[in-house]
């Protein structure tokens, strides 16, 4: 982050978009290990009611992007964990070994490092640690000049990880309103911090707030919502008339869908699966749409003057998080890092 960074004030937007390609593929391998943990607590314990609904949760946030590099790979996917409305009671009904194969087919086809992975999703993974490759020694230095005065700017980011140019108090703070859901003990009250304003943002709008801008530069919101739009869900029939539709709504606001049918679904409210939900649906995509962001903003010659969306990417990342060896947590970091 910090290194396309300093390519974005140079307007080098081509080492930028490289560095972004590589933060994507990152966030798509977590994706992967993240199922491919709760595909072992399943297998290892189908009855372990927790795992199967996160699995189905995470499989909903991946299959519409594995069915544009491996749409075999994502039917054996949706057919054993499910995906948007279509949980089934019988998981893993081809076996592990089965769902593991088509997450290293999704792998093979996307480009994804085998050794960044923790599960052995693929058959000739190298064991070996690097340890080059983890904990804090791996921290990119941050001294870095950006010519920016911000008096308002954030405190440094986990523990000095990462460094804002600009002030991100208002994407941090959505972590707290996350940890609040997930203490929530009743829909209402997880509906209130779902909405709930901090500065111009929420959980509900911090995606929406640039969704057009979004819209025309980030490809994996655009492949994202082809996936659902192709869906059983969506309105898509091939003959001209196909309206942008999701489960009867705007396919557009896809992300506010999925979240309110999890906060109003016939089985009841669980506040640990509605954060997860969000946490995959609209914080995720969030940070890719932020550093996409970033990067049409260099094509156009242009500086943010305001927030820096790679600060508000790290900002959603991290969040409140304070330690890198610690998991526990609402962050998008303490949940990758539960999957180690």
């Amino acid at each position: 982050l910090t290194e396309g960074k300093e390519s974005l004030w140079a307007l080098n937007c081509a080492a930028a978009e490289s560095r972004l390609a590589d933060v994507e593929l990152i966030l798509e391998t977590v994706l992967v290990d993240l199922l491919a943990y709760f595909v072992e607590q399943i297998s290892s314990n189908p009855m372990d009611e927790d795992s199967v609904s996160h699995g189905y949760i995470v499989a909903t946030a991946l299959v519409p992007l594995m069915t544009s590099y491996a749409a075999g790979a994502a039917s054996t996917i949706e057919t054993n964990l499910g995906s948007f409305g279509k949980r089934s009671v019988d998981v893993l009904t081809d076996g592990k070994d089965v769902v593991f194969g088509a997450l290293e087919t999704f792998v093979t086809a996307r480009g994804i490092d085998c050794n960044l992975l923790t599960r052995n999703v693929c058959v000739s993974v190298d064991d070996g640690v690097d340890d080059s490759s983890s904990g804090s020694e791996n921290i990119v230095d941050n001294d870095v000049d950006f010519n920016v005065t911000n008096d308002g700017t954030s405190s440094p980011l986990l523990s000095g990880a990462y460094t804002p140019v600009s002030n991100v108090d208002d994407f941090i703070k959505l972590t707290e309103f996350l940890s609040a859901i997930e203490e929530s003990a009743t829909v209402e009250e997880g509906q209130s911090f779902y909405t709930k304003s901090e500065g111009s943002l929420s959980l509900k709008t911090v995606l929406p707030g640039r969704h057009k801008t979004h819209e025309r530069t980030n490809p994996i919101l655009n492949i994202y919502m082809y996936g659902l739009w192709t869906s059983e869900d969506g309105e898509n029939e091939n003959i001209g008339l196909s309206s942008k539709v999701f489960d009867n709504k705007e396919l557009e606001l896809f992300w506010d869908t999925i979240v309110s049918d999890e906060l109003g679904k016939d089985s009841g409210y669980n506040a640990l699966l509605t954060a997860e939900t969000i946490r995959v649906v609209i914080m995720w995509i969030s940070v890719t749409s932020y550093l996409y962001e970033s990067i049409y903003d260099c094509r156009e010659g242009s500086q943010p003057t305001t927030t820096h969306p790679v600060d508000a990417a790290a900002a959603l990342w991290f969040g409140n998080h304070i330690s890198s060896d610690i998991s526990d947590g609402a962050s998008l970091f303490a949940w990758a890092k539960r999957s180690e």
